[in-house]
C-alpha cells in the first residue's frame, strides 16, 4: 500500500496510517495482520483500542473475581464448621 506506515503497539495490534485515516490492525491466528477499525485521529483510535482491551480483559478479570469469592464462600463454610465442631 503507498504511502502507508506501519506503527507496531505490542505482537497483537499495530496502527497503519495513510493519508485519509488511523487504521487498527489485529494479527490473527495465522500470523496475518487484519483490519479491525477505521479512525479519524490518532487519539480516537488510541481511546477505541484501550475500551477494546478493557472489554477484553474484564471478561478473565470477572471470572477470576467469581472463582475468589467461590472459594472465600467455602472458606467461610469450612471456618464456620469447624468452630461448630468444638
Amino acid at each position: 500500500m503507498a504511502g502507508a506506515k506501519f506503527h507496531q503497539i505490542n505482537d497483537t495490534y499495530r496502527v497503519r496510517t495513510d493519508p485519509y485515516c488511523f487504521l487498527l490492525e489485529r494479527r490473527n491466528a495465522k500470523g496475518a495482520w487484519v483490519d479491525i477499525t477505521y479512525h479519524p485521529t490518532i487519539e480516537v483510535l488510541l481511546e477505541a483500542l484501550l475500551e477494546r482491551e478493557i472489554k477484553e480483559n474484564l471478561g478473565g478479570l470477572q471470572k477470576m473475581l467469581e472463582i475468589k469469592n467461590e472459594v472465600m464462600a467455602n472458606f467461610h463454610q469450612f471456618v464456620h464448621a469447624e468452630r461448630a465442631e468444638k
